[in-house]
């Protein structure tokens, strides 16, 4: 009887009849597809982070409807409702034009793909206006608007609606950004006093200058309290809707100094937190 013949391990007929070859490109199989998968993780990350960023635009679309429910929107509740997550900034600015209340806000999405050996992450933001209708109209659910980027920049205003040539607000300046408290934060006690000349910082920031070449300090107000920008200078209204001063104007508070706006806009030196009582509010 004929033997078989023998081959040896090692020799490429043996791995060939051993399975070597069938192994080998089973690795080179994977070793290909972990390649691919690197190299897709970026834009896989990325198209998490645009969904993530849909999601959090039709949330605050909502919110802001919400707020808008009862007729009335002061910026506080606005900022309230665009709180800044960085690296967007939140509220912009807003303005008010026929009962119509539109509002410029920056908002983020993130998005992570897993890998190996470190996970990716992707953080895309986007400049949204929402138009809020008259509270006559029966509507309450804001129109939505994408803004290129410039118009959330640091100095940016409320652009104009479509089919007006861009401006930058009243007088040509940015809207003043105000901090507020919520509905319900305590308010402070009246253990200290600011007297100065209401002012407007570089950062568009409402704060009171103490005398000249002083450091402005930022100034919290209570909720319901807003600031509008009128023949181009800041005016801070009480919650009730009455004018309580106006940009260059003097002004003396009660409040005490607060820390519980670190890491909110306007918000990076000391912040004098004013009492929700004041005179003339």
């Amino acid at each position: 009887m004929a033997r078989r013949p023998q081959v040896r391990t090692g020799t490429p007929g043996g791995c060939l009849f051993n399975g070597c070859l069938t192994v080998l490109v089973l690795l080179l199989t994977a070793a290909f597809g972990g390649l691919v998968w690197l190299e897709t993780q970026p834009a896989r990350a990325e198209d998490r982070a645009r969904q993530d960023l849909r999601a959090n635009v039709a949330t605050h679309r909502e919110r802001l409807g919400e707020a808008a429910a009862n007729g009335s929107l002061p910026d506080g509740e606005i900022a309230e409702v665009f709180r800044p997550a960085k690296p967007a900034g939140g509220f912009v600015g807003a303005t008010r034009q026929g009962g119509v209340v539109t509002v410029v806000a920056e908002l983020v999405g993130q998005g992570q793909a897993a890998g190996i050996p470190f996970p990716t992450s992707r953080w895309v933001t986007g400049c949204y206006a929402f138009e809020v209708p008259p509270p006559d109209s029966g509507h309450s659910r804001p129109s939505l608007r994408d803004l290129p980027p410039e118009a959330c920049g640091a100095r940016a205003t409320t652009p104009p609606a479509p089919g007006r040539p861009d401006q930058a607000g009243a007088g040509g300046k940015p809207f003043a950004k105000v901090l507020t408290r919520g509905a319900g934060d305590t308010p402070p006690g009246r253990s200290a006093h600011l007297s100065g000349m209401l002012v407007v910082t570089d950062d568009r920031c409402v704060a009171v200058r103490t005398h000249a070449g002083a450091v402005p300090t930022a100034v919290a107000w209570g909720h319901g309290w807003s600031v509008r920008e009128e023949d181009g200078e800041a005016a801070v209204y009480g919650p009730k809707g009455g004018l309580y001063v106006r940009e260059g104007d003097r002004v003396g508070l009660d409040g005490a100094a607060s820390e519980r706006f670190a890491g909110r806009p306007c918000a990076d030196g000391t912040v004098f937190e004013a009492h929700d009582e004041q005179a003339g509010s």
